[in-house]
């Protein structure tokens, strides 16, 4: 499967999963110069920048472990970005990874939520 159907298969999902526990898909793919947030949720005065990593098998390890300093640094970036350009003065936030292991036929193996990834 071609790795930006994949992504959005996963960025999909993980929208989907978002949705289900109440929150808003406020924005999509916001893309800075050095950085991209997957897609940011919010909820009442909160806003939670979600980072997915879509995975067909764990050859080159979970998807979870593709996550390091360099991506930590560039969502850091994306996040300032995002929120110097907006209107959410006030709220709280926080970033979550979603790990999504799938099928070939895209059936959904293993989703899994880590809050709050930049402490």
């Amino acid at each position: 499967m071609e790795k930006k159907v994949l992504g959005k298969i996963g960025e999909d999902k993980a929208c989907d999963f978002y949705k289900k526990l109440g929150y808003k898909i406020v924005d999509r793919n916001f893309v800075i110069r050095g950085g991209e947030i997957d897609f940011i949720a919010g909820k009442l005065r909160e806003l939670i920048f979600v980072e997915v990593k879509t995975r067909i098998s764990d050859r080159f390890g979970l998807p979870e472990e593709s996550v390091g300093f360099a991506k930590e640094k560039a969502l850091q970036r994306s996040i300032n970005a995002y929120l110097s350009l907006s209107d959410y003065d006030g709220y709280s936030w926080q970033v979550d990874l979603i790990a999504i292991n799938i099928a070939e036929d895209g059936k959904v193996i293993r989703l899994e939520r880590f809050e709050n990834i930049l402490s």
